[in-house]
């Protein structure tokens, strides 16, 4: 084959990731035409058929996607042997990151100038949004996720935590009957959320600590008055004060500073969500993750509000 093997390998794993050979030529900076013309080539080397494709999209096949999972890690630790003999003090290439909104926007972006102006060669993709990513399938390099990781295919250690609170506007306490117990809740417009990618509702947890005092831990039982599936218009609806809801700390804590919105009922606290740091496991892990997790774990440990309670 009468081409750079591994660019080309190159080239097949980012059609994958980016589902056309459009998206991957600009990515790789070569014409469409051309890489195409190379992964004709690939196939034919191999002997195998390596993409479905249609006029929309580009999708691997069985061999494909068995090919992709198997190359990718290699490539990955060509890339840092490669670095690491030259011993380059700045990372390069891309790295691919998701998580949800709220850590992008009030931990993760607002410290992102630190980490640039020290590595200022590596580019960032970074995805936020409310909805588990497939890495793998996706080709993204790693994670912040929330809640319970059950995927045996992620590496995943825990990090840290998002802290909730239950909280409306100063504005509607004003014109509704009083909270004081987790059964007058029940009098009042419960604003819920719900994930758009499921569309199950987000269930509203207590603390272990006064978990005995709540029926099922859940302080809503009833059907919800206003539903949201954008994080974002969730929070405006909070604050447009239309009803009561709750939010991660970090989210609202300038507006229950500023006396925007009001905590209610701080004696049944909300079960605060782990966050894990996760990545797809394979027998090598690129040097961009692990020092990315490194700045992450470092970056949680100056913000309490974002710091795992410990046990006792």
């Amino acid at each position: 084959m009468a081409l750079d093997k591994l660019e080309v390998m190159r080239a097949f794993c980012r059609i994958v990731e980016t589902g056309n050979f459009k998206n991957a030529s600009e990515d790789l900076n070569i014409a469409t035409t051309t890489l195409s013309g190379q992964i004709q080539s690939l196939e034919n080397h191999l002997g195998i058929k390596l993409l479905h494709r249609t006029t929309r999209r580009v999708s691997p096949t069985a061999d494909g996607l068995q090919y992709y999972q198997r190359i990718l890690p290699l490539l990955d630790e060509i890339e840092e042997i490669n670095q690491e003999i030259q011993q380059q003090d700045n990372l390069s290439g891309l790295l691919k990151v998701e998580m949800p909104s709220p850590v992008a926007d009030h931990l993760i972006v607002p410290n992102l100038p630190s980490f640039l102006q020290k590595y200022p060669n590596l580019r960032l993709e970074i995805g936020s949004s409310e909805r588990v990513v497939d890495l793998v399938n996706e080709g993204v390099d790693c994670a912040i996720r929330g809640g319970v990781i059950t995927d045996e295919s992620l590496v995943a250690k825990v990090i840290g935590q998002m802290p909730f609170c239950l909280c409306t506007t100063p504005d509607y306490l004003s014109h509704h009957t009083p909270i004081t117990t987790a059964e007058d809740l029940e009098q009042h417009c419960y604003l819920a959320f719900k994930f758009a990618a499921t569309g199950k509702l987000a269930k509203v947890y207590v603390d272990q600590s006064v978990r005995e005092h709540v029926k099922d831990g859940i302080l809503f039982h009833k059907t919800p008055d206003q539903t949201y599936n954008n994080a974002q218009t969730y929070y405006r609806a909070l604050l447009a004060g239309l009803g009561v809801g709750y939010a991660p700390k970090a989210v609202v804590e300038p507006y229950l500073a500023s006396g925007e919105l009001v905590e209610i009922l701080k004696d049944y606290p909300l079960q605060a969500m782990p966050m894990s740091f996760v990545y797809p496991y394979s027998r090598y892990t690129p040097k961009r993750v692990k020092i990315f997790q490194e700045w992450v774990e470092d970056l949680v440990k100056q913000n309490p509000i974002w710091q795992k309670v410990l046990e006792i």
